[in-house]
């Protein structure tokens, strides 16, 4: 408490006063500590919630008392209450004191107080007195209270009252593996979880008779509650819970299968994505008819084995075979264990959802005597415990075992379910999920290896861990004394790493529940798992403990309405649909503890074989598997974000949190560190090892002099025709240094100086250091207010300046001393006697400052020196340099184009302001003056280069040192391009001396900012000041011999950014505002400030990413993106300028095949130059709102159709969507559209255009994007087929069945080999044969990807297929070459070009797109098309050609027009056949037939060229 009635302290006590009045820091006066706790309302008032000294701990647990009191006053009858801490058996216990109006019962009462308070906080003796003892003050007399009467541990167990207590104990002690238990226990403090409830519900209807489900558990978690519930529905014990569903036709989908359905239409019918596969490895052969009659059990006992699905009145229904005839495929071949895995990849192919069974097995035979069982089910008909149950339950008809009866299907489930969300019994659940998600959804923003692509990816891969038997104990034995489960813990750090990782604190994380809380569910097959959004808000303040707590809470709450379907949930929040991620949360976690199922085919002995799917699903899932008395732990991931070595450090930073939480377990979550020892070590120290020795105890002045009398006569400075050696320089700026002693500067003084470029400037600058005095730099071209702001600011007593411009100062303190006035530099030219010491200032610099008044950064003399000598270090400059000076003097870099170069002996050129800004004249300057170091802005160097014949002296430059903003890749590249110089990105901010880092870029292609100079450190941290991992982004903070004073009279801002340095005592650090990550190697890249990370609908948005993808776009030359907001709502602008006329259609399609949805600008202002501030730095706020804004908003107008296409697919949208009218640029999510309606749709659309899929939707959510992804027709790409001559083709393909296999190329003589389609299924193997029989190279034309180089993405589908085996192959006989096949000579750049033509003798064409449906354009582009480029680069480079073809170009039926010639004889297709009538009118066959045609008449053009068509095995 401050205030003016604050007392003066306690009398005769100074100890007491000096701990309870204390300095306040808020402002003047001082603070009275009360020892109360309270808390603030919103309304402004003060809530009083205790004393401090009522805050306990037992257990480790804090406790606040005062709460205990509240509530039990809260208990009828009770007239007050108090609580105390007892010391008991040497243990502290909880102790409650109460009165009361009439008799209470202590069991209830504690019963009632577990259902608010946490076991912990439960006092373990509740005593009732007729009145609680007062003292002389009118309080509680504690100590008059009287002792309780101590319980031994055994009269804590409340024993069974009845019957069911003691059967329901009984079931517990089996399920929960604990020996007592008492009635009033809390479940769930016992370690029961999610899925324990649903085993307890099964097990309690079994005993019985009785239907439970978890809610009825999670509401009444007390055993004793339990007991009286199973009581109270006894009565109701013969009803069941899911009746029969009457037969019929069909019946309708269960959620989870509506979901399912939907997914997997939408990845394509190619797709695996939902396939659950699975093996187990039998040490000898089963009865191979046996476990074919067993399967056939199963398939006859579970619906679901039997069930497929169609469209029926645009409803997506299941229906259910009466019976399949399932056959056990039995493999032929046998493998070694080795090739296994590539074996299973084989197996598991997509499932036909119009077919039944949709699973299948296979037994595949080892070369040592072992056999395979694989497995493979669609997630439609199956779930993880589906899998279990199948596995267990052919086990049991293999040994000959009965099996439970079941009394329901999963139809009747699926008719159940519906019934229950169309009659409102989910009508409170909904409530409650969709409270939890009615403000903005919060969407995690990871740090990405990659970026993210713009249609999501599910390419994926997995890492490894274990927690050893002693964590595992420990994580179990302290989720035991929390009242936690393990799930509940483990999940607790999963949002520590990911709050950690992102940087934020509202997360929702997604976890899979069983969904089987209905005995009659347990032993079906069938898909249960509902999905739940857990969401939670990570406060950094709390103990780990208490956010534990927190997490317990949430879960338990979610556990009540986990029946409500997650995808009825998605509809409700009408999510704004986004193809790059999943709907409501990208991550998972799962605990895995119902572990695997026995198997057990009659003794024979078994193991499980589950190969990774190689697929993900969610960007990041972890999941946890306890096995024995360990946990298993894997990381998924999306490969298309993530590399490996990013996700293994994930993995280890989990396990780092967790071993921080266990430790101490009152850790705050903001002071937890993710980082070990080692990394710590290697990051704080190892990067920032800079240290470098440098005259500390000498003056900018002194190092100047000590110059000067090594080299008087040599040049320092040179302007126009103007110039000065060292020794008319510094006798120049004595004169000068004593006129400004004479008029009374002294130590320290401030003195403006501001003037025109010129030898003036220099000599001003020095005469001020050599005076004793701080210079301060002010651009002529300042405005007015800015100039006076500065002097009085800074107090400056002098002002340094020339005569015409005394007009530009309104501030009338300084004296102002035109620095032309030859009088000055008649006085005394001798060297002053030197009054400075290092830690004196040497210049104060003004910049921008947020509050709109720029703020006056104060440079120590030692700060300088320490970077001068830094620099020498780095570069090899020489007193035969000559730098440039085209940097404006108010900006901090010219440091470096003055001081640096006059301390050393180098030559300074100042360009004057008409060679600053005319090109051709600041080409001459360099020129004409031999200038070998050039240091400039971005901005100012691409102006530079832009004209043409303007930069010859480029050629003659050593150094070029870019910095003061990001980087543009195109600029390096032209740099590279140009010149021989060596080129430097320089980073480093004003507040720490000039620059603190730079990156030697001459031979690089990567952008960073390198490695911090001289006595520099650079941290990334998080916002508690925590060092982040590599490859983390956090803000970057500065320490080191470069950091400045401060900021001139702003103290307060001096200590929000310059801060106590925690990793070097009695140090500080800057604060930059900007957001980095640092490297492996130890370099930082630079990615944005922090001001520039803006959020839209609650996502994350990075400008600087898609100003790189913006310049990426040819022609592009500069780009700018920034957030503006108009009417209260947030958007994006990009703004560039371009060497041509750019396409804006063109560009948006470019930056959506790279960006999300989201990220794309929603408008584009292309402009003729970008407004600059003097310090050469693109000024944001002098760009003007885009025209379409100042307009008129379009985004909002209606648009009518045009055509009748448009006009049909607007009445198909107004049907379904029960909307009118509907505009062409309406959204159909947004209009309320939503997966189902989108099924709909789809179906309606192909009744009028066949090309549009139901991916095709989302990725195109409006009428005219629709109808444009559907306008190139077949017709646009008509092909004569039957004019062609068929005879001869069939001759040459005689011919190609010489070749036994693509895999026996070697008999032809192949060479090295150029692959094709490398990356697909084919392709690779392809590689994997050559690479095993051949002794040649393959080059493999891989297409650029996002985020990915052709070589990563080869070396990820190598991995994929193959492990590590070619890890060490890469880059020796397997190269990754970037290009793309549907271009000329493949799109290859010239060095690649020649590489190519100059070591590969054949090209093996393998690429194509394989899919039965879409549009045709797509197919003739890959299919078709490349196969002419492929044919022409051959032709052009006398390279032989292997063309893979297929089978499938025998079509599956005749041509309509021709099938009468068929009807009355067999028409056989063969090897040397091309055309006999068939139909191509699917879109892929078609496309690979006249691949065919173009292959062979270049064959009758005289190319040495093969088809060769594959199969599918056993075809």
């Amino acid at each position: 408490m401050v205030a003016t009635g604050v007392s003066k302290g306690y009398l005769n006590n100074p100890t007491f006063t000096a701990e309870k009045f204390i300095s306040n820091p808020f402002g003047d006066g001082i603070l009275y500590k009360t020892g109360d706790l309270v808390k603030w309302l919103p309304d402004g008032s003060i809530d009083f919630i205790g004393r401090i000294d009522n805050q306990v701990k037992i257990r480790g647990f804090r406790v606040e008392l005062n709460e205990i009191n509240l509530k039990i006053q809260e208990f009828p009858n009770i007239k007050e209450c108090v609580t105390v801490v007892k010391n008991l058996n040497n243990e502290k216990v909880i102790c409650s004191y109460f009165s009361s109006k009439e008799n209470i019962d202590t069991n209830a009462l504690k019963a009632w107080l577990a259902k608010f308070l946490p076991h912990y906080a439960i006092p373990a003796y509740l005593i009732s007195l007729e009145n609680l003892p007062i003292n002389a003050n009118g309080k509680v007399d504690i100590k008059r209270l009287p002792e309780p009467k101590v319980l031994n541990a055994k009269s804590e167990i409340v024993l069974p009252r009845n019957d069911i207590d003691f059967r329901l104990i009984s079931l517990l002690k089996d399920l929960l593996n604990i020996d007592e238990i008492s009635i009033d226990d809390n479940f769930f403090e016992l370690g029961g979880d999610s899925l324990s409830s649903i085993n307890l519900c099964a097990q309690i209807q079994n005993e019985f008779g009785c239907a439970l489900f978890v809610k009825d558990i999670l509401d009444n978690p007390r055993i004793q509650d339990i007991s009286d519930v199973i009581s109270t529905n006894l009565n109701t014990a013969s009803k069941a819970v899911i009746p029969k569903a009457d037969k019929k036709d069909y019946y309708p989908l269960s959620s989870a299968q509506k979901r399912m359905y939907l997914s997997s239409t939408m990845s394509g019918e190619h797709s695996i994505l939902y396939n659950i596969p699975g093996g187990i490895i039998l040490n000898k052969m089963p009865d191979i008819s046996k476990l074919e009659i067993c399967l056939n059990t199963l398939i006859k006992r579970h619906e679901s084995l039997r069930t497929y699905f169609e469209v029926v009145d645009n409803n997506i229904v299941q229906k259910v075979q009466d019976s399949v005839n399932f056959k056990l495929d039995v493999c032929k071949d046998s493998y070694d264990f080795n090739d296994l895995r590539t074996v299973f990849y084989d197996f598991v192919k997509p499932f036909d959802l119009a077919k039944a069974p949709l699973f299948r097995t296979e037994l595949v035979k080892l070369n040592d005597n072992r056999v395979a069982l694989f497995i493979d089910m669609h997630h439609i008909i199956s779930d993880g415990t589906s899998m279990h149950i199948f596995i267990d339950e052919l086990c049991k008809l293999y040994n000959n075992k009965s099996l439970d009866k079941l009394n329901i299907s999963y139809k009747d489930f699926a008719v159940w379910e519906n019934s229950r969300i169309s009659s409102g019994d989910f009508d409170e659940a909904k409530d409650f999920w969709v409270n939890q998600f009615k403000n903005d959804i919060p969407v995690l923003n990871m740090p990405t290896n990659y970026l993210r692509p713009a249609v999501k990816s599910y390419a994926g891969n997995k890492v490894y861990s274990k927690f050893d038997k002693e964590l595992t104990a420990k994580i179990n034995t302290t989720s035991k004394e929390l009242g936690v489960t393990p799930y509940m813990l483990l999940l607790s750090i999963y949002y520590i790493l990911l709050s950690k990782y992102s940087t934020q604190d509202d997360i929702v994380v997604g976890t899979p529940i069983v969904g089987r809380n209905v005995s009659e569910l347990y032993n079906l097959i069938g898909m249960f798992v509902n999905s739940l959004p857990m969401r939670t808000k990570i406060d950094s303040n709390l103990t780990f403990k208490d956010f534990l707590n927190v997490v317990k809470t949430m879960c338990l709450n979610n556990y009540k309405y986990q029946d409500y379907p997650f995808d009825e949930l998605v509809d409700k929040l009408k999510l704004q649909r986004d193809t790059s991620r999943s709907p409501l949360f990208d991550v998972m976690f799962i605990y895995q503890n119902n572990g695997n199922a026995t198997v057990d085919f009659n003794g024979i002995k078994s193991e499980y074989f589950i190969p990774d799917t190689r697929i993900s699903k969610f960007d990041l899932s972890l999941e946890i598997v306890p096995e024995n008395d360990i946990l298993n732990l894997s990381f998924e991931y999306a490969t298309s974000l993530f590399n490996k070595q990013f996700i293994e450090e994930l993995s280890k930073h989990y396990s780092n949190i967790l071993n921080s939480c266990l430790d101490n377990l009152d850790i705050r979550i903001s002071n937890i560190c993710m980082l070990s020892e080692d990394e710590k070590n290697k990051i704080l120290h190892n990067f920032n090892n800079t240290k470098v020795d440098y005259p500390k105890d000498k003056t900018i002045v002194e190092l100047f002099e000590e110059q000067v009398q090594k080299t008087p006569n040599n040049i320092a400075v040179v302007f126009g025709t103007e110039k000065l050696t060292y020794k008319e320089l510094n006798e120049k700026a004595n004169s000068l240094a004593t006129y400004l002693r004479n008029k009374g500067i002294q130590r320290n003084d401030l003195v403006g100086v501001m003037v025109n470029r010129s030898l003036e400037m220099i000599i001003g600058i020095l005469a001020v250091l050599k005076a004793g005095g701080a210079y301060i730099p002010i651009d002529p071209t300042y405005p007015k207010d800015r100039i006076d702001y500065m002097l009085k600011n800074s107090n400056s007593k002098l002002l340094l300046t020339q005569n015409h411009l005394r007009d530009l100062i309104n501030f009338k303190n300084s004296i102002c001393i035109d620095l032309k006035d030859n009088e000055i530099y008649s006085l005394s030219n001798t060297n002053l006697e030197n009054v400075n010491v290092p830690e004196d200032l040497a210049y104060v610099i003004y910049t921008s400052g947020s509050t709109g008044l720029p703020k006056g950064v104060m440079l120590k003399q030692n700060n300088i020196i320490n970077f001068i000598y830094g620099m020498m270090k780095e570069f090899a400059f020489t007193n035969k340099d000559t730098i440039v000076s085209i940097t404006t003097f108010s900006f901090d870099i010219f440091v470096l184009e003055s001081l640096l170069p006059l301390l050393n002996g180098i030559k300074m050129v100042i360009a004057s302001e008409e060679e600053q800004t005319d090109i051709n004249m600041f080409n001459d300057l360099c020129k004409n003056n031999n200038v070998t170091v050039l240091q400039t802005t971005p901005s100012r160097l691409q102006a530079i280069l832009a004209k043409e014949n303007s930069f010859s002296f480029i050629t003659n430059l050593k150094y070029i040192l870019v910095g003061g903003e990001p980087f543009p890749p195109a600029l390096l590249k032209t740099l590279q391009e140009s010149c021989k110089s060596r080129i430097y990105n320089m980073y480093g901010p004003t507040e720490t001396a000039v620059w603190s880092s730079l990156k030697d870029l001459t031979n690089s292609d990567k952008i960073n900012i390198g490695r911090p100079i001289a006595n520099t450190q650079m941290y990334i941290l998080d916002k508690f000041n925590n060092p982040l991992p590599i490859g983390i982004t956090g803000e970057l903070f500065i320490a080191g011999d470069g950091v400045c004073k401060g900021y001139l009279n702003n103290l307060e801002l001096t200590t929000k950014v310059f801060i106590n340095n925690p990793f070097v005592p009695n140090t500080l650090m800057y604060k930059t505002g900007d957001l980095c990550k640092l490297l492996p190697n130890g370099e930082i890249e630079y990615l944005e400030r922090v001001d520039n990370q803006i959020k839209i609908r609650g996502l994350r948005i990075e400008l600087g990413e898609i100003e790189s993808q913006i310049l990426a776009y040819n022609g592009i030359e500069k780009a700018c993106v920034i957030k503006q907001t108009i009417n209260n709502r947030d958007f994006i602008s990009a703004y560039f300028t371009a060497k041509s006329k750019i396409n804006i259609t063109s560009l948006k399609k470019h930056l959506s095949s790279t960006l999300p949805k989201y990220m794309i600008p929603s408008y584009f202002t292309v402009l003729d130059k970008f407004p600059y501030t003097p310090n050469g730095k693109i000024d944001k706020k002098a760009l003007k709102l885009p025209e379409e804004i100042l307009s008129s908003s379009r985004e909002n107008e209606y648009v009518a159709p045009r055509t009748d296409l448009e006009k049909q697919f607007v009445s198909i949208w107004e049907q379904i969507l029960n909307v009118s009218p509907i505009g062409i640029t309406d959204n159909f999510f947004e209009l309320g559209g939503d997966s189902i309606l989108a099924m709909n749709l789809n179906i309606e659309l192909k009744t009028i255009i066949n090309s549009i899929s139901y991916a095709d939707i989302f990725k195109f959510p409006t009428i005219s994007e629709l109808v444009k992804k559907s306008k190139s027709t077949d017709e646009d790409y008509d092909f004569k087929y039957m004019e062609k001559n068929y005879k001869k083709y069939n001759t040459i393909l005689g011919l190609n069945t010489k070749v036994p296999s693509i895999f026996e190329l070697k008999y032809k003589n192949c060479g090295n080999i150029l692959l094709t389609g490398a990356t697909g299924f084919l392709g690779i193997h392809i590689l994997d044969k050559f690479i095993s029989h051949e002794k040649g190279n393959v080059y493999c034309i891989i297409r650029q990807e996002p985020g990915l180089t052709a070589a990563a993405k080869l070396h990820q589908k190598l991995n994929y297929y193959f492990g590590n085996k070619y890890d060490k192959l890469l880059g020796k006989r397997i190269f990754a070459i970037t290009g793309d096949i549907c271009k000329p000579v493949f799109g290859l750049n010239q060095e690649d070009l020649l590489n190519i033509t100059n070591n590969v003798d054949t090209v093996v064409n393998t690429a194509a797109r394989v899919a039965h449906y879409g549009n045709y354009y797509e197919f003739y582009n890959t299919n078709v098309k490349s196969v002419q480029y492929a044919i022409d680069f051959c032709k052009s480079f006398n390279k032989k050609l292997y063309h893979i073809s297929t089978l499938s170009v025998s079509g599956n039926s005749f041509d309509s027009n021709i099938v009468k010639q068929h009807l009355n004889h067999i028409t056989y297709f063969r090897e040397n056949s091309l055309y006999i009538g068939q139909s191509l009118e699917n879109v892929y066959i078609r496309s690979k037939f006249e691949a065919e045609c173009l292959v062979l008449d270049a064959i009758l053009d005289g190319l040495d060229a093969y088809i060769l068509r594959v199969r599918k095995p056993n075809a």
